[in-house]
């Protein structure tokens, strides 16, 4: 077992297979995480003609870009009295990030809602289907939806 935590460690990446298990090819291998993560082991397996033993586990589609970038937008987060600009194509998330406001948040990529808020105002773009909403109370999760214009999130 080898643990790594990415918050200080680098992420496990293909290139650190043979270093971390050097019999790697001759294990089945069970993986779940980042798109990048995955893409970049199915690749790695594949070039070593191990693809049946590579199996994955994705939880989301990818997030950006299949629904489009929207226009971006204001936001007004409720829970720090914190006003960002989200660019187009960028997540609320990050926005508020960028202004300076700390917001909850988990996966970064829809699974586990624990960046959910309250739509209070405003019009949100979904960014992995391009699906616009906004009905006021409406649960938003900030790390898979941009702004449409100016946006009240309670969070």
């Amino acid at each position: 077992l080898h643990e790594v935590h990415t918050s200080t460690d680098k992420r496990i990446a293909p290139e650190r297979l043979d270093e971390l298990c050097p019999d790697w090819a001759e294990r089945e291998t069970f993986l779940s995480g980042p798109r990048e993560l995955i893409d970049a082991m199915e690749k790695h397996f594949a070039d070593a003609g191990r693809t049946e033993h590579l199996h994955t586990e994705r939880f989301q589609p990818i997030i950006g870009n299949g629904g489009g970038d929207g226009s971006g937008g204001t936001v007004h987060l409720r829970v720090s009295d914190c006003e960002a600009t989200c660019e187009p194509g960028e997540s609320i998330l990050v926005g508020g990030e960028n202004a300076g406001a700390t917001l909850q948040f988990g996966c970064r990529m829809g699974i586990c809602h624990t960046c959910a808020g309250r739509l209070r105002s405003g019009r949100v773009r979904d960014l992995r289907t391009g699906e616009v909403s906004g009905g006021e109370g409406e649960t938003v999760r900030t790390c898979i939806n941009t702004a449409e214009g100016p946006v009240e999130i309670e969070l």
